[in-house]
């Protein structure tokens, strides 16, 4: 018999559930995704990395070494996604339609655009990754991904 899940699943299933309608609506798009596009995708991924980084504290204080090294593994890479789609936003054009300046880069204290009026990707990854260079290394953040680790089978647990 299964269980229904906690209330706070139930939103996460609902968030993937809006990724894959988004998914099917922009595969007939055309042309340069265009800023607010890649800052909703930022943003998704700043909150993935938030619960990705609660679930590896909760394994710690679990004593679950295994778990908490692989969300630990995941969590990094979901950083480097959000490093990357930073780097589109700044790349991508500007809302109606004007290119980018080549010298283009994140404003120290920058004011939100009036169409963006929550925190700008810039804000966000700002704050973020104060987060992120207190538990990461350099070396972590600057590894490519090259597969995973594994853990002696004592460690993994149950399955």
């Amino acid at each position: 018999m299964h269980l229904p899940p906690p209330p706070a699943v139930t939103y996460l299933q609902a968030a993937t559930a809006g990724i894959r309608r988004q998914t099917q609506h922009t595969a007939n798009g055309t042309g340069v995704p265009g800023r607010v596009e890649v800052d909703v995708l930022h943003a998704h991924l700043v909150a993935l990395h938030g619960l990705a980084d609660q679930l590896v504290r909760r394994a710690a204080d679990a004593d679950a070494p295994a778990t908490a090294s692989d969300l630990s593994a995941a969590r990094t890479r979901i950083w480097q996604a959000t490093a990357h789609l930073h780097d589109a936003y700044h790349h991508a054009p500007h809302p109606g339609g004007q290119q980018p300046r080549i010298d283009e880069s994140c404003p120290p204290n920058a004011e939100p655009p009036r169409e963006l009026p929550l925190l700008t990707t810039c804000q966000r990854h700002l704050a973020t990754s104060t987060l992120v260079r207190r538990q990461t290394t350099p070396a972590d953040l600057h590894s490519p991904l090259h597969g995973h680790t594994r853990h002696a089978p004592a460690d993994r647990g149950p399955s």
